[in-house]
């Protein structure tokens, strides 16, 4: 087979990156890692991805799931190269390290959809890394099951327009502080298990509070 009839059975390997990009952002995480053995030009794309999911699910059929996932994370992240434009976690919370290991190497690629959704006892919620607060390129973030305390040099996140809260132990002082110092902020929503749901859109000045679910 000549290499010009081996090219023209290989089409899509030679997509445009761009294109490359956007296919591998709708496989599961895993299966974008595999792509790298498809040949010599996929090798490395999922390395520069920009949208990244990570949810634990995905590997709840490996043998020892919880370790098999961290790793996997951790080398992913050691591997990555480039910005992360959006990086989702979902997760049953087990060690505080290892989350703000990833939040630290999030927070310095210049993120700007960040959503964090842990599962676990209520009694043992996680405590946000303050590096969260740096992200001043952030225009979505949403936290579930998590304790947040306000770092005392918090300046505000001057681009955030969505927030999400459900679950989230913070204090009333915090909460009004966070909420003030993001003067782009268009929607907030925050979600108590106990107290039902309450939907700001701060925008358009209308407010929607929603029954227990």
């Amino acid at each position: 087979m000549t290499s010009e009839s081996s090219e023209s059975s290989d089409i899509i390997s030679y997509l445009p990156y761009e294109i490359k990009e956007m296919i591998l952002e709708r496989l599961p995480i895993k299966d974008v890692v595999r792509t790298s053995v498809l040949s010599s030009k996929w090798r490395y794309v999922w390395a520069s991805l920009r949208k990244l999911v990570f949810d634990d699910k995905d590997f709840i059929t490996d043998e020892d799931f919880d370790n098999m996932f961290a790793e996997f994370v951790d080398g992913f992240l050691l591997l990555h190269d480039g910005l992360i434009m959006k990086f989702h976690l979902m997760m049953e919370f087990e060690l505080s390290e290892t989350i703000d290991r990833w939040i630290l190497v999030v927070s310095r690629k210049k993120v700007q959809n960040l959503k964090l959704v842990l599962s676990g006892p209520s009694d043992d919620m996680y405590k946000m890394h303050s590096s969260l607060f740096s992200c001043h390129q952030l225009r979505h973030l949403c936290l579930a099951n998590c304790f947040v305390t306000l770092p005392r040099n918090f300046k505000g996140l001057g681009k955030l327009k969505t927030l999400k809260l459900d679950d989230v132990d913070i204090s009333d002082d915090d909460l009004i502080y966070l909420v003030l110092s993001c003067p782009q902020l268009q929607q907030l929503e925050l979600i108590w298990s106990e107290n039902g749901n309450i939907v700001l859109d701060i925008e358009g000045k209308k407010r929607k509070k929603v029954n227990n679910i």
